[in-house]
């Protein structure tokens, strides 16, 4: 009974301290959230949403010019951009889709600023039913909004170990069809270009290998954070030669 109670106790302090943080600073909800477990997209959201408008304002305020622009979903969200310089801008959602990032450049031309943009997103949508020729017809779309205007990094859907829970959402065979797709749709536009996440010494074989694997067949650990950054900064190299 006493420990039951202490438990109790606890949860409320947290719930507290979350539902306190969530009004004053929606980011530290988020980091409560994911210390406690119980970590949603709704709060995720809001959190990443602000974060990236602090970091624009002081960005702006120091006249740093946006030098890359990061969108996808969990993948690429758990990525420290800085790596990449302090015009780096991270924009992406965990639970996102292909179709989330045309909707957001569709509703704000100004996503597109940046000398380039990156892109790692498709898992999401092959694990709700979508199929590969939708998803790619939304790729097309994406490029056709961008008007040539700035270079766009596509990168290919990562694959997964589908002996686990999350890992069962897509077959590495169907994320493989996935990227050939985006890969051919991409080669049609000057001003894409597209990096399979299997190729070069960076890259990661099919499936997942546990050593980059955060245990759940999908999302990345520390390992597996800083193979995909030196992946990309290979990547990214390549386009500045």
């Amino acid at each position: 009974m006493k420990k039951a109670t202490i438990l109790l106790i606890a949860a409320s302090a947290g719930m507290a301290a979350l539902l306190a943080a969530l009004i004053i600073q929606p980011y530290y909800a988020y980091r409560i959230s994911e210390k406690l477990g119980f970590q949603t997209l709704g709060i995720r959201a809001v959190a990443h949403g602000q974060t990236m408008r602090h970091l624009n304002e002081l960005r702006a305020a120091q006249d740093i010019p946006v030098t890359h622009v990061f969108y996808g979903a969990s993948t690429i969200e758990g990525l420290d951009v800085r790596r990449f310089g302090a015009g780096a801008v991270n924009h992406s959602i965990g639970g996102s889709t292909v179709k989330d990032v045309l909707k957001e450049w569709r509703a704000d031309p100004s996503a597109l600023a940046g000398r380039v943009i990156v892109v790692l997103s498709g898992f999401n949508d092959l694990a709700r039913g979508r199929s590969v020729d939708d998803v790619a017809a939304d790729v097309e779309n994406m490029l056709a909004l961008s008007g040539g205007s700035v270079r766009i990094l596509i990168i290919g859907v990562l694959p997964v170990n589908e002996s686990r829970r999350l890992g069962r959402g897509a077959k590495n065979e169907t994320i493989a069809a996935l990227n050939q797709v985006m890969r051919a749709v991409c080669a049609e536009h000057d001003n894409c270009s597209f990096a399979d996440p299997r190729d070069g010494p960076y890259g990661f074989s099919a499936p997942l290998a546990k050593k980059y694997d955060a245990g759940d067949g999908v999302h990345l650990n520390a390992a597996g954070y800083k193979r995909l950054g030196q992946f990309i900064e290979a990547e990214l190299a390549a386009l500045s030669e």
